[in-house]
């Protein structure tokens, strides 16, 4: 008998019909508890990358374990706001986003953190007042496919680290800040060497910035899909991620920002039909 957080699957069905997307809180909980866990040792704020399930009471849990949310839509910032996270918990992620995606972010305490130079262009155009951070190209790139490598030669992800100096210099020149960098090199990533290589990199980075307040690491870590795939060894990264960064994040006072999506959710659905 298929059982989904104890309860007969065929329960479910007869009683709310079908199709039926179904979720396991506790599974839910049990991932965010190993986000936690793997991270304690560094000055740490998990956030939630929205895209991988936007459903209002899964948002809604993630919120209350202490969570931010990663948006990447005016439609997503609209919903992460009615599950109740706060602008302050909130960073908007662009990717060839139009001036009225810009314009509605509405908010002007929610961090904006901009893709290429002539979105800053238009952000400094629009008088957006809001926070800036860098998605940086670090040109290191994984995952479990080239088309979801978000990060090396030939992607349209980032900042290159060549224009990172002019990024900086078109923001601070109109008397804003860059308050944070960010990288995210791909998705389903299965081995922690891209993702340590990529820390680094936003690390040497963070030099350059005088007023930065968050380096966000990005998510992208893999889950497993069939029985043979093992578990990202999410204990590993973390202590390796701690080791590499969390003298700096603290001499520098700054907090660092993980953003797992699929990891916090995938393991927990399933679709009834």
């Amino acid at each position: 008998m298929l059982l989904v957080g104890q309860v007969p699957a065929t329960e479910l069905a007869n009683k709310y019909g079908t199709p039926l997307y179904v979720y396991d809180a506790a599974i839910i909980r049990r991932q965010i508890d190993r986000v936690k866990r793997a991270f304690a040792n560094l000055p740490f704020r998990p956030f939630y990358a929205m895209k991988a399930n936007g459903s209002l009471a899964i948002l809604e849990l993630i919120r209350k374990q202490g969570f931010g949310c990663d948006c990447v839509s005016p439609g997503e910032i609209f919903i992460a706001r009615r599950a109740g996270f706060t602008a302050e918990q909130i960073w908007f992620t662009c990717s060839n986003v139009s001036d009225d995606d810009l314009l509605a972010i509405g908010d002007p305490r929610i961090v904006i953190n901009v893709n290429s130079l002539s979105e800053i262009d238009r952000i400094l155009a629009l008088d957006l007042k809001n926070p800036i951070a860098l998605r940086v190209n670090p040109d290191v790139g994984a995952g479990h496919h080239v088309d979801v490598v978000t990060g090396g030669g030939g992607v349209k992800f980032g900042i290159d680290l060549a224009e990172i100096r002019d990024a900086r210099v078109m923001v601070e020149d109109s008397g804003r800040k860059v308050v944070g960098l960010h990288a995210h090199i791909g998705s389903g990533i299965d081995a922690i060497e891209p993702l340590i290589e990529s820390a680094r990199r936003l690390l040497e980075l963070s030099g350059d910035f005088a007023n930065l307040r968050w380096l966000n690491f990005g998510g992208g870590i893999s889950v497993p899909y069939r029985p043979d795939e093992a578990q990202f060894p999410i204990d590993e990264y973390g202590a390796e991620l701690t080791r590499v960064a969390d003298r700096l994040l603290r001499a520098r006072d700054l907090t660092a920002i993980l953003e797992p999506g699929r990891y916090v959710v995938a393991e927990s659905g399933a679709l009834l039909s």
